[in-house]
């Protein structure tokens, strides 16, 4: 099946426009790439890809080449984008910060949730039509990893499974690792980190939540979790997966013994090697995802 494509996030009537944006800070940004393997059927496993890019870069449409490896074994997947962190010059904080960027995805996903159960008049809707959301995952990469688990839980109440690749979870302590990411593209896409006013940078970093509220200690959020990470990444270090794996050990620890049982966390980091993007463009990479996504499929 062709590409299909679609705007989830009108530009207008349902979506104020302020002409002093940019295209890639508007709803213009709000869309939707579906690839479906000819042989899908309504329990076909169901990737949705959320890109990364520091949130200030990249497009749904410039990982064409992953979606399409993922789509050649069999899943279907939906690249879901969202509007970007970028700045003019002089601007210190972009007229688009976190938590815009999960917002974007969430409506997404309720767009491809929607779908499968109402359908609708684009050839994307009518395709997902009657598709089973119980057949979907979540994969996030660099900054998005961290959409592809605390917030997912609430925007999809039967997701099968999590996965973060190369993840930030962090965002202080990736700060202080690589001090030169405050003013690159943290502070634009957080705002300012001693703002009295600002608390994005803890929201924004799943592995410093202290009490998972009620909608995420429910079943959907103890679907199993996936942490990747490459002992090659030259833009974020391990350190950062390692501690969002402990903590959400930690977590399952305080839970009965029986359902300790069954929720599955995994951690990889010596079986998938490459730079930080690179890792995305390896056939190692897309048969690991998929047979570990084969697995969990119900």
């Amino acid at each position: 099946m062709d590409l299909l494509n679609v705007q989830y996030l009108p530009t207008s009537r349902y979506a104020s426009r302020n002409p002093n944006l940019r295209p890639e800070q508007s709803t213009d940004y709000n869309i939707l790439d579906l690839y479906l393997p000819e042989s899908a059927v309504p329990s076909t496993p169901l990737i949705v890809f959320i890109h990364g890019g520091a949130w200030q870069s990249s497009k749904p449409g410039n990982f064409t080449a992953v979606c399409s490896a993922l789509r050649q074994r069999g899943v279907g997947v939906a690249a879901v984008g969202y509007r970007l962190s970028t700045r003019s010059p002089g601007e210190k904080v972009s007229p688009v910060r976190s938590p815009a960027h999960s917002q974007d995805v969430g409506a997404g996903v309720a767009w491809l949730l929607a779908a499968t159960q109402f359908g609708g008049d684009s050839e994307a809707a009518k395709a997902l039509n009657k598709w089973n959301p119980s057949s979907f995952f979540v994969v996030g990469h660099s900054g998005t990893s961290q959409f592809a688990t605390i917030p997912a839980s609430v925007w999809m109440p039967k997701l099968q499974g999590y996965i973060g690749v190369e993840g930030i979870y962090n965002i202080p302590l990736i700060a202080k690792t690589f001090p030169s990411y405050s003013e690159w593209f943290l502070t634009g896409s957080f705002g300012l980190q001693d703002d009295p006013n600002n608390n994005e940078w803890i929201t924004g970093s799943p592995s410093l939540v202290k009490q998972f509220n009620p909608p995420l200690i429910s079943s959907p959020f103890r679907a199993p979790h996936l942490v990747i990470h490459s002992q090659e990444d030259e833009l974020v270090d391990v350190a950062q997966s390692k501690e969002w794996y402990d903590h959400l050990c930690s977590f399952r620890a305080s839970l009965p013994s029986v359902e300790q049982e069954e929720w599955t966390l995994e951690y990889e980091v010596t079986k998938l090697g490459g730079k930080h993007d690179d890792i995305l463009c390896s056939d190692p990479f897309y048969d690991y995802v998929i047979s570990w996504i084969k697995k969990r499929n119900l």
